[in-house]
């Protein structure tokens, strides 16, 4: 198949390339406006990408690039939210990619394992129909639970020893579909849908400022089907779209509403 980064980048936009076009496949990671991924920029850009819509996500081998593209949840400090909320993620130089890829017929059939290759990222990741990035921690996750052996694997690409100071895991999961991707890589780069460049701390901080706003009640956050929870027990919330009760863990932030599909936040 053709790589289509370029495509990936402009879902719905004007952008011709994802990666810079003068980029040679010998390019460095230095090329890339990278700020560095500090202990603290990795947990703001957990909560930059939660509940983000994952549009794609591609690799170049030869080059050892990846870039993902996602609708994310973001405010400026003043004005209305942005018309155009997707962003585009580049990392460079790729180590590694290692995913669990499944399907079933049908909620009560087995979930069967599906081997694709790297070339096929892209369509797998959208087969998913854009789902929700979910669970507050997308950035550098302990390695010992990402082994191939315990994800699968549907694939594990290496393209050499270096590429794997930082890592990026989704998990997006479908009705009959569900992705465990983990991509590693040095530096990264986030840009707008015509590919100027988004400082990081400017990304992070427009996330944040979204999840402020949801539970402070700011305005510009309504009709996302996100909402803040409303205590109706020691592990439950009131869903305030259908009034059901929602069983939620201790330890967890959020929680999907089984009846109508809402998302709540303690």
């Amino acid at each position: 198949m053709t790589l289509r980064l370029a495509a990936l980048a402009i879902l719905l936009s004007a952008c011709d390339h994802a990666l810079p076009p003068d980029t040679q496949p010998n390019d460095h990671a230095a090329e890339l406006t990278a700020t560095p991924l500090t202990e603290e920029r990795c947990r703001g850009l957990d909560v930059a990408l939660n509940e983000a819509l994952v549009l794609g996500f591609e690799v170049d081998p030869e080059r050892r690039y990846a870039a993902a593209t996602f609708l994310v949840l973001t405010l400026p400090e003043e004005g209305p939210a942005p018309e155009d909320r997707r962003v585009q993620l580049l990392f460079r130089p790729v180590g590694r990619v290692s995913a669990g890829y499944w399907q079933r017929e049908n909620p009560d059939a087995p979930w069967q394992l599906i081997p694709f290759g790297i070339d096929q990222l892209l369509d797998v990741v959208q087969a998913l129909d854009h789902p929700a990035v979910e669970g507050w921690s997308t950035f550098d996750i302990d390695d010992s639970s990402l082994r191939a052996e315990d994800r699968g694997p549907s694939l594990d690409w290496e393209s050499g020893p270096d590429g794997r100071e930082h890592s990026i895991t989704i998990g997006p999961i479908g009705r009959d579909q569900a992705l465990d991707l983990t991509v590693w890589f040095d530096a990264l780069e986030v840009r707008t849908p015509t590919g100027e460049v988004i400082p990081l701390d400017e990304f992070i901080a427009g996330g944040k400022r979204w999840w402020d706003g949801l539970h402070s009640g700011d305005e510009r956050t309504r009709g996302y089907g996100i909402l803040p929870g409303k205590p109706s027990g020691p592990d439950g919330l009131s869903c305030q779209g259908c009034g059901a009760t929602v069983t939620i863990e201790p330890e967890a932030l959020s929680v999907r509403c089984a009846s109508c599909g809402a998302v709540f936040h303690r």
